[in-house]
């Protein structure tokens, strides 16, 4: 099914500090990371749709990070949004049918205080 928006919400992963770690293998997915992606692939599975896009299409993609601002001390915690990204971005490209990107013409970070710790993910072909 092609849309003209795709909007999803997926959990939050983890930052791009704790996606890989060295061995004497070479660099290799944490268990968190794993379980990021089983997480969202398990999630894709249960939809009734299946997403796709148009092949040759630019994307418009906007990143809606929601996770806690603040210490319990009302102090402003330091969170880098791009962090966040890289994760994301990858396991859209292996559950969304022609999702690149490397195909992102203009990307939008926002990022909200909340409880919930998510990602707001809406994608549009430009």
């Amino acid at each position: 099914m092609i849309e003209n928006e795709i909007n999803i919400i997926l959990p939050l992963p983890p930052s791009v500090n704790a996606l890989y770690k060295n061995s004497n293998k070479g660099r290799i997915k944490t268990e968190a990371y794993k379980d990021f992606e089983r997480s969202v692939w398990l999630q894709f599975i249960q939809m009734d749709k299946r997403y796709t896009i148009k092949w040759n299409n630019w994307l418009e993609v906007q990143y809606d990070v929601c996770l806690p601002c603040y210490t319990s001390k009302w102090k402003i915690k330091k969170v880098d949004l791009e962090n966040y990204v890289k994760a994301v971005s990858d396991v859209l490209w292996k559950n969304i049918e022609w999702f690149d990107d490397s195909r992102i013409m203009r990307m939008i970070l926002n990022k909200y205080d909340s409880k919930s710790k998510r990602v707001i993910v809406k994608i549009k072909e430009i």
